[in-house]
């Protein structure tokens, strides 16, 4: 198994066309098998997330589920009230393997908290977030017909100043993501 994997179901077994038990279906049917190898789940993480709520009116509340041998047993089957995105996921896999920043909403502080159980490991303490974001808005960029300049502003200096950067782009785009990945 590969240090990183991305998973992304097609339009109907990720709900968006469908629903949340069609969705289920798919999702036991592709990883159950996973889930009964100790193996391989002694040092897998594994994210299962969806990435919209159905109105845009409402606070863009989601669920996610970690599930894998690195969660320590005292936290399994407990929930975390800390404020996370879909950049937190990013942001510990950038923490983790040491790749520096897209230096966009990963390292933006208030939308990037890490894992809570391994911010310790990566060095990183999460920010407590008390007014949450709406973050329902579209966010444009480069599968719109514009190019990036065109769709995102460059970071402010200080945020330059405080971030390393990739020298590769990346598309992040899930509606239920299932990401494997090993840490620490």
């Amino acid at each position: 198994m590969p240090a990183y994997s991305f998973y992304t179901p097609n339009i109907d077994n990720d709900g968006h066309d469908t629903n949340g038990s069609f969705a289920g279906t798919w999702l036991d049917g592709f990883f159950s098998s996973y889930l009964a190898n100790a193996t391989f789940m002694q040092d897998a993480l594994v994210l299962v997330t969806f990435d919209e709520t159905q109105y845009y009116a409402e606070r863009n509340r989601i669920w996610a589920c970690l599930i894998g041998g690195v969660i320590p047993p005292n936290l399994r089957g407990t929930t975390d009230d800390t404020f996370y995105t879909h950049y937190s996921a990013l942001r510990t896999i950038e923490l983790n393997w040491d790749l520096g920043s897209l230096n966009r909403g990963d390292a933006n502080t208030t939308l990037s908290n890490v894992f809570q159980f391994g911010a310790a490991t990566l060095n990183y303490t999460n920010v407590n977030v008390t007014d949450i974001p709406l973050m329902n808005s579209t966010v444009t960029g480069l599968l719109t017909g514009n190019s990036w300049n065109d769709t995102n502003s460059p970071p402010s200096t200080s945020e330059a100043s405080n971030v390393s950067r990739l020298s590769a782009a990346a598309v992040l785009s899930t509606v239920v993501a299932i990401i494997i990945f090993y840490l620490f």
